[in-house]
């Protein structure tokens, strides 16, 4: 596979003064500006004993045709920590919210759970990606109505996600989530 996984930091890492913590802002700050970057959103919603992930197909190279997560190219004078949520909003038309209570709003995604993020590299394009990974509320169904690079957006039933080719990004946060079913 051309993905390499850098760094995975868990969420109970994701405490100011923790040490790996702090190793993944250091690469976000001092890696991303300088090489080409990108970030993205793996977006998972459970509902009993399923569990979906919000995908759509890319529309253009290096990934066309693949499902891949919603994520884009750190546009040059931007902060990375802004890519992801600009790019989550571009592909799906839906900003990100942390939300406590029922989700009301129809265009927004509530976020009620946080797991790992990471930081790839995709060998084949040269890419740093930083993925970010969220779990949203169960049986709510949002409207999509993204204009960005992905086609067919929606929550994909992991089980389904074995028909279809996935992006190599996608492919290996799915793995290592311990999601991803195989053939």
């Amino acid at each position: 596979m051309s993905i390499e996984i850098l760094l995975k930091v868990s969420p109970e890492d994701h405490l100011e003064g923790n040490k790996i913590y702090q190793l993944e802002r250091r690469l976000l700050e001092l890696l991303f500006p300088i090489v080409r970057s990108a970030a993205g959103a793996c977006i998972i919603k459970r509902e009993g004993e399923k569990i979906y992930i919000l995908l759509g197909k890319r529309k253009h190279e290096p990934y066309k045709e693949k499902l891949s997560f919603p994520l884009g190219r750190k546009l040059p004078e931007e902060d990375v920590y802004l890519t992801l949520p600009r790019e989550v909003e571009e592909e799906t038309g839906l900003s990100l919210a942390i939300y406590s209570g029922l989700p009301n709003n129809k265009n927004k995604l509530f976020i009620h759970g946080f797991g790992p993020s990471y930081i790839l590299l995709d060998k084949e394009t040269g890419y740093l990606i930083a993925v970010e990974v969220y779990e949203v509320y169960p049986y709510y169904k949002p409207n999509f109505k993204g204009h960005g690079d992905l086609a067919e957006l929606k929550f994909y039933e992991i089980s389904e996600t074995r028909r279809e080719k996935l992006a190599p990004v996608t492919e290996a946060v799915l793995k290592d989530l311990g999601l991803l079913v195989q053939s």
